[in-house]
């Protein structure tokens, strides 16, 4: 019988690996890259691993790329989840400068007119 499954397996496992580091470290370019060998490789493992009499070996390495799969799916989600809350607190904090600033009016020399105008009792119009 062919170990081919085995060889399939443990390249997929060593991808994986490496995808998992590249989220932990937040490289987006690493992860791109692998992207292209992840699919080649789990072509093949589907191959491989559909076989009818898929040692038992066989399975229970593949159950532990699953569950290692699912684990970095819920990494990968919850990463995403803090760059959507920072994004969007950084956004926030970048409207409330925008009003902030937007309502105020500065002369020229950069003095605020609006406050030179309330001194003298002029009123805005």
């Amino acid at each position: 019988m062919t170990t081919q499954w085995r060889d399939d397996l443990q390249a997929l496992q060593s991808v994986l690996e490496r995808h998992a580091n590249c989220l932990n470290e937040g490289d987006a370019d690493a992860l791109a890259s692998l992207g292209a060998s992840m699919r080649q490789i789990l072509t093949r493992v589907a191959r491989s691993c559909a076989m009818p009499n898929l040692p038992p070996e066989g399975r229970e390495l593949l159950a532990q790329l699953s569950a290692r799969t699912q684990r970095l799916q819920v990494m990968l989600a919850r990463r995403a989840l803090q760059v959507d809350g920072a994004l969007n607190a950084m956004g926030s904090v970048h409207e409330g400068l925008r009003r902030s600033q937007g309502s105020r009016t500065y002369a020229s020399g950069g003095a605020m007119s609006a406050g030179a105008l309330h001194m003298r009792g002029f009123e805005r119009a």
